[in-house]
């Protein structure tokens, strides 16, 4: 299965952002902040949606995931900005 790796991190991201299986598809890297940028030492990223993201709420809101909850899904969007 060629996009399974792809789609574990997406899970990963949604189960541990609190997001809805819709919002998690549409993530992109526009909607990442990683932890490298977002604190001194790199222990939390942020998933920022917008309402045009499809939200369920019809307006922006955004998803914290801390290193010491979830280091995988750290790990995840560590990678979404490794790769090309």
């Amino acid at each position: 299965m060629a996009g399974a790796p792809r789609v574990a991190g997406i899970l990963l991201l949604q189960w541990a952002g609190g997001l809805r299986p819709g919002e998690a598809v549409q993530l992109s890297r526009d909607n990442l902040l990683p932890a490298r940028l977002n604190s001194v030492n790199g222990d939390e990223a942020l998933l920022m949606l917008g309402a045009k993201s499809g939200t369920k709420v019809g307006r922006p809101h955004c998803a914290r995931i801390l290193r010491s909850e979830c280091p995988e899904a750290i790990a995840v969007v560590d990678a979404f900005f490794s790769s090309t």
